[in-house]
């Protein structure tokens, strides 16, 4: 199984049971979302994976809100001139980059 930098997966039986983790506050973030993303399909084309567990990772939280901080930066972006990057990306190709 991928290693991950904010969730922790284990197999229980037919459960893949997975710990979000993003101390102190456990906000969830684009990262977080992608690699929520990537285990679902790696758990989707595992046919011994019958149900995923989401649970906490942080003592007392599950998932405080999505990063703000994160969703005030892609204001500010959206906000800018529609340019491309280099190679032709747009700038949400870097959501949660900085």
């Amino acid at each position: 199984m991928t290693e991950y930098r904010f969730l922790k997966a284990r197999r229980e039986g037919a459960a893949l049971v997975v710990e979000l983790t993003n101390p102190p506050r456990n906000l969830l973030n684009a990262p977080m979302v992608a690699e929520l993303t990537a285990l679902a399909n790696e758990a989707e084309q595992n046919s011994e994976v019958r149900v995923l567990i989401l649970t906490r990772g942080v003592e007392g939280i599950f998932i405080t809100h999505y990063d703000v901080g994160e969703l005030s930066t892609l204001s500010d972006r959206m906000r800018l001139p529609a340019t491309s990057a280099p190679g032709g990306a747009s700038r949400m190709a870097c959501i949660g980059c900085s």
